[in-house]
């Protein structure tokens, strides 16, 4: 038996190798106002400790001083998690550990003088591995929180191939020039990204992992609409409409399959939302904009009667 009664059977599966560190990675993560407010205190705590050490390192040491502060941060935090075990003040330490991360990556990166900006690549690159790591065998190893923090950090690593460009005092904004084919790559990166978190999501979320598949979910809720956006960004405001139309639909899907509420309403508020967009661009005149938007709303109700025969409703009061 390991430290607060987790299981640690030996891996036979892929399914059982991430769900070694036992009920983590099953439930989903619980929304007490206690922990709420430990992790909130915790961003609180951080972001004024790291505001004084900014203020206290001057021009000449902010590298050296900024950098040993995050450290100690996340030396704070990772003792906090590990004298609190999981009572709902530990959470103040992940969120400790959590801020500090990509301040340690960055201060390790630039300069006094912050002349070289940090490279968003290997920025989200060290994220991803120091958070794996925290997730692997931390303090809170197998905990949801810190297994979203790496798949936040590799959906940024990945739209960062679009090679966003720094401007500087010297080249002005000439390497904007550039910017349209980098929200092509990053818009492509945050769709290809989307749609692997949402399959991967509803695949452990069919495999007993339903707290794995949390962060998963959410953040493809984001990423897929988002991609398609920067992606049809060029063709048209009805164009882009029904990009995201399709895919609040797709997200909608996957929240209904994998019994995600939020999910749900968002993917169909995405749809809601567009389509008196789309109307605006492909007929001209008030009345047929309001007629087309009505006939949408019609075809929508017309689905869900339709649809309601293969779905079970639960009513849990909420």
């Amino acid at each position: 038996m390991a430290p607060h009664g987790w299981d640690t059977p030996n891996p036979v599966s892929p399914v059982d190798a991430v769900r070694w560190p036992g009920p983590l990675g099953q439930a989903r993560p619980s929304g007490t106002v206690s922990r709420a407010a430990a992790g909130a205190g915790g961003l609180l705590l951080s972001l004024g400790s790291l505001g004084l050490i900014v203020q206290l390192a001057g021009p000449t040491n902010w590298r050296a001083i900024v950098g040993l502060g995050a450290a100690g941060l996340l030396a704070a935090g990772v003792v906090l998690m590990s004298v609190s075990g999981h009572r709902p003040v530990s959470g103040a330490g992940a969120v400790m550990a959590a801020v500090a991360v990509p301040v340690l990556v960055i201060a390790a990166q630039t300069d006094d003088t912050l002349a070289s900006p940090p490279s968003l690549k290997v920025t989200g690159l060290l994220c991803a591995l120091l958070f794996a790591g925290l997730y692997a065998v931390g303090p809170w190893r197998g905990h949801t929180f810190h297994f979203a923090l790496v798949a936040v950090a590799v959906w940024v690593l990945a739209m960062s191939f679009g090679n966003l460009p720094v401007p500087s005092f010297d080249s002005g904004f000439d390497g904007l020039a550039s910017l349209d084919h980098t929200v092509t790559v990053a818009g492509t990166a945050s769709l290809i990204v989307g749609i692997v978190y949402l399959g991967l999501g509803s695949w452990l979320h069919e495999s007993g992992l339903a707290g794995m598949a949390t962060p998963l979910v959410a953040i493809g809720d984001v990423a897929v609409p988002l991609g398609a956006a920067m992606l049809l960004r060029d063709q048209g405001d009805a164009v882009v409409g029904v990009g995201v139309m399709f895919a609040g639909a797709v997200v909608a899907a996957v929240g209904h399959f994998c019994g995600r509420r939020g999910s749900t309403w968002l993917g169909m508020a995405l749809v809601a939302v567009t389509i008196p967009v789309i109307a605006s661009k492909v007929v001209h005149t008030p009345a047929a904009e309001a007629g087309l938007v009505a006939v949408a709303g019609a075809v929508l109700v017309g689905l869900a009667v339709a649809t309601s025969s293969v779905t079970v409703e639960e009513f849990d009061g909420g």
